[in-house]
């Protein structure tokens, strides 16, 4: 996805931040994200965000659902070691929903379902910076479609206004 030659192109076209997607640990995201080759699309996603973090910030966005929700914990604790010395990565939480998703849609929770989540996990972990911990700087849920300066693409290059939109070529 990212290498080192790609993350200092984007910092040479000034691009400072980036949000890459994970759908939890291993198993879980290589069963959603099946890559076109068959080949292990989660090491691809840990590599993208450990090139691109020795250059850009880089917020790991993980998508929630009642399906991976049991794996958050340890996955949170794997995280932290896979990318403990780079100093500009956080991580934020978003609900699985219909629209980008190929999980099982019965498995998403509605808004106020993940509103408490986000909150008991916000406060369950009390994530700060230190020299091994990750940030979590994103408790607010704002959509990224508010921000004029916010694009979103996807693994094929595709650009969309929303985060949801993506994967309906109808919107890139």
């Amino acid at each position: 996805l990212i290498s080192k030659s790609v993350a200092q192109e984007l910092m040479q076209y000034h691009i400072s931040d980036i949000e890459i997607t994970i759908d939890g640990p291993p198993d879980v995201h290589n069963r959603r994200r099946i890559s076109k080759d068959g080949e292990n699309s989660f090491e691809r996603v840990i590599n993208g965000i450990l090139n691109a973090g020795q250059f850009i910030n880089v917020t790991i966005r993980i998508n929630i659902d009642r399906e991976n929700i049991g794996y958050y914990d340890d996955f949170l604790k794997y995280l932290s070691h896979r990318i403990k010395n780079l100093r500009n990565v956080s991580i934020k939480i978003e609900r699985v929903v219909k629209d980008n998703s190929k999980s099982n849609i019965d498995s998403a929770y509605s808004i106020e379902e993940f509103s408490a989540l986000e909150l008991e996990l916000y406060n369950k972990h009390s994530i700060t910076k230190t020299d091994s911990t990750l940030l979590y700087k994103n408790l607010m849920l704002r959509c990224s479609a508010h921000n004029i300066l916010t694009l979103n693409i996807d693994s094929y290059l595709n650009i969309y206004k929303c985060p949801v939109q993506i994967g309906n070529s109808v919107n890139s």
